[in-house]
């Protein structure tokens, strides 16, 4: 019994010697260890303690926090989300050129196929991307937009290659028509309908089922024309929400600029026309039948149809014009060239569109328009002077 009652009051000692030790910790590590009696009062004196060493491992801390956040900005590239890829009047006429700085991106065409290269300002070229076709060149929509270091085109799907020809990749599964690159999101069409996916090919979503061409991403917008609905225009926002149809006409070569929808109707009243971006005040400003048109610096650029018979058709057909231009109000209409052209792309002070390269009695002649008409990309400045073949540049 007595060696019983020792064992217990030696583990009772342990027990209050552990809980010392733990109430000793816990003081100094809140620093209120060493307390000392004021030799005059008895009060507690709480002596100072030295925080310097502290301070500084924090500030050290601190500063490392903040070099590594900077780290993290700077390798996270925001981009604008109103920058566009391109313009809305280029994409509708087939995105044949786009640019980035002094950096022009063009597609150009062969007898067999397509091609994209990229042409500096010294007036060296590189090509980033070739393929035989068994389709001309004249009838292909390569929809080039650039954002950052990537080019973005369509070759029956969507592709991206960087500025310096490494990297080529296939962007989505699904989208191969008409592409706006607004911000981190591609808007773009199929088949399916009208979908829009981010830029590395990521949440990929089916807006509409409508059947869309000449798209035009503006805002929150997109407008097109409703090919489930004899080419009408409608409009829809990026979200999916608010479909409206805004006219009766069949509409092509859509320009959405400043509040005002421009496109070319067909059929009765022909030729081009305006009205608001709800489809109030529809106006006609040019009364004559028009192939495409682009809109830059409050002046409609527009190829005015030429109208000539084929070997191909009893009738007439008129899939190129000539260059002319004219106030947004239709006034000051100027012929810019005579060549029969059409896709109709700016940039800069440049104009770029493919040219027919074959006479007026050479076409008439021709069996199989189209395939056979090799058409060959061409600039020329705004005024039409200077005019070169970009294949000879």
């Amino acid at each position: 019994m007595l060696i019983k009652k020792k064992i217990i009051a030696r583990n009772v000692l342990l027990k209050i010697m552990m809980m010392s030790v733990l109430i000793a910790g816990l003081l100094l590590s809140q620093g209120c260890g060493n307390i000392e009696l004021d030799s005059e009062d008895g009060k507690e004196v709480k002596p100072s303690v030295d925080n310097s060493k502290a301070q500084e491992s924090d500030e050290e801390q601190e500063e490392s926090t903040n070099e590594e956040k900077d780290e993290e900005e700077t390798e996270i590239s925001i981009i604008d989300s109103d920058e566009r890829g391109n313009s809305v009047g280029n994409i509708v006429n087939g995105g044949l050129v786009s640019s980035r700085g002094d950096l022009i991106v063009h597609a150009y065409g062969t007898e067999t196929g397509i091609g994209i290269q990229k042409l500096k300002s010294d007036g060296s070229k590189t090509t980033l991307w070739e393929e035989d076709l068994s389709l001309s060149p004249d009838i292909r929509n390569i929809n080039i937009n650039i954002i950052e270091d990537w080019i973005y085109f369509n070759d029956d799907r969507i592709y991206r290659i960087r500025l310096d020809g490494s990297e080529f990749e296939r962007v989505g599964d699904t989208w191969g028509g008409t592409m706006n690159i607004v911000g981190e999101w591609i808007y773009s069409y199929s088949s399916n309908g009208i979908g829009k996916m981010k830029i590395d090919g990521s949440n990929e979503e089916i807006l509409t089922d409508d059947r869309a061409r000449y798209l035009n991403a503006v805002e929150d917008w997109i407008y097109y024309s409703n090919k489930n609905d004899n080419l009408n225009i409608y409009k829809i926002r990026t979200n999916g929400s608010d479909r409206t149809k805004l006219n009766n006409d069949l509409s092509r070569a859509i320009n959405v600029v400043d509040d005002k929808i421009y496109y070319i109707k067909y059929g009765d009243e022909s030729g081009i026309h305006r009205m608001d971006i709800d489809g109030e005040n529809k106006t006609q400003i040019f009364d004559k039948p028009v192939t495409t048109l682009n809109i830059v610096d409050d002046w409609i650029y527009f190829c005015k149809t030429v109208l000539f018979p084929t070997a191909k058709t009893e009738g007439k057909i008129g899939n190129f014009g000539q260059l002319h231009k004219m106030r947004m109000d239709g006034s000051d209409i100027t012929k810019i060239d005579d060549s029969l052209s059409n896709r109709l792309n700016i940039i800069d002070d440049w104009i770029y569109l493919y040219v027919l390269d074959r006479d007026l009695e050479e076409i008439q002649e021709l069996k199989a328009f189209g395939a056979s008409a090799i058409m060959h990309l061409h600039r020329m400045k705004r005024d039409g002077s200077n005019k070169q073949k970009v294949d000879d540049l």
